[in-house]
């Protein structure tokens, strides 16, 4: 399970974090998204980098640094699962 910004920040804001590691056999993260988390993410948490740069600097035309990156290693992780937040806009 590759872990997003979003979904990192709000699960650790509700003291939930650790629900991921009894849900999922392993969690991962980018090394992008590890910065913009601000803290040490727990040792069960791998932080990798996509090793195919190109995904990351196409996506990075309409996405930050953080979701582009976790989509290139999402794309280059077989079997892989990434948890997606939207923010739903009121009208």
């Amino acid at each position: 399970m590759l872990l997003p910004i979003p979904a990192a920040s709000l699960l650790d804001k509700l003291g939930e974090l650790d629900l991921l590691r009894k849900v999922f056999d392993m969690v991962s993260t980018t090394t992008e998204i590890a910065k913009e988390f601000g803290k040490p993410f727990p040792d069960w948490v791998s932080v990798k980098s996509a090793t195919n740069l190109r995904y990351s600097e196409l996506l990075e035309i309409e996405l930050d640094k953080g979701e582009a990156s976790a989509i290139a290693l999402a794309l280059e992780t077989d079997n892989s699962l990434l948890i997606w937040m939207i923010k739903r806009q009121e009208n």
